[in-house]
């Protein structure tokens, strides 16, 4: 359950600049990929699979696709507060409220 619901986009985070270019989706991979696997982040709805064509780079067949998947249908679990992403040029973590258990 989320609470103190607060998506204004005055809070967003950027977490991957956009100066990457076409290397965005892998270079939030590189970033995110193994703290989302040791478990500093969790992640609803990021799968491993994702990851793996992300990390492969754009000649990859699927990464679009697979980047495009990671921004509509993952959120990012960070100390206590809820994610989810966007993409307008740079990457950012837009906070939704607390996690509440």
């Amino acid at each position: 359950m989320i609470v103190n619901t607060n998506t204004n986009t005055e809070y967003r985070i950027c977490i991957v600049d956009g100066a990457y270019g076409i290397y965005v989706p892998q270079r939030f991979a590189e970033l995110y990929g193994d703290s989302l696997k040791r478990a500093e982040l969790y992640s609803v709805a990021l799968k491993p699979s994702l990851l793996k064509e992300l990390l492969a780079g754009p000649d990859s067949e699927s990464y679009w696709e697979a980047w495009e998947e990671v921004l509509n249908t993952s959120t990012i679990i960070c100390d206590g507060m809820i994610y989810s992403l966007e993409q307008d040029q740079d990457v950012f973590a837009i906070p939704l409220g607390e996690v509440a258990f």
